[in-house]
């Protein structure tokens, strides 16, 4: 069964190992960051993205505090500032007026 979410495992600057989402769960093992993830899908905090349309993904994709920046900048890798304003200006002028309302599933 599929299922409405990803786990990854990412170590932290301390040395410690946690599994988590594109919002920490703060979890230390799988089992317990599934169960968090199961929880906070069923509080409505989040969307499912089930048939989410390309425009509500893309929207603010390239934010600099976003889940996807965020996760770059976790593993240690670099994204600057200018590099994801520019990325998200070609998002919102090239790809969203072509395809914003094209369904991702």
């Amino acid at each position: 069964m599929k299922k409405p979410y990803s786990l990854w495992k990412r170590r932290l600057e301390s040395g410690r190992t946690v599994v988590g989402v594109a919002k920490s769960s703060g979890q230390s093992t799988k089992t317990a960051a599934e169960a968090w993830a199961i929880k906070y899908l069923a509080s409505g905090q989040v969307a499912s993205r089930e048939n989410v349309k390309f425009g509500d993904f893309a929207k603010d994709f390239f934010a600099w505090d976003g889940p996807y920046v965020s996760s770059i900048l976790m593993r240690g890798r670099q994204f600057g500032r200018s590099h994801a304003t520019n990325n998200q200006a070609l998002v919102d002028n090239y790809l969203i007026p072509v395809f914003g309302n094209t369904r991702l599933s």
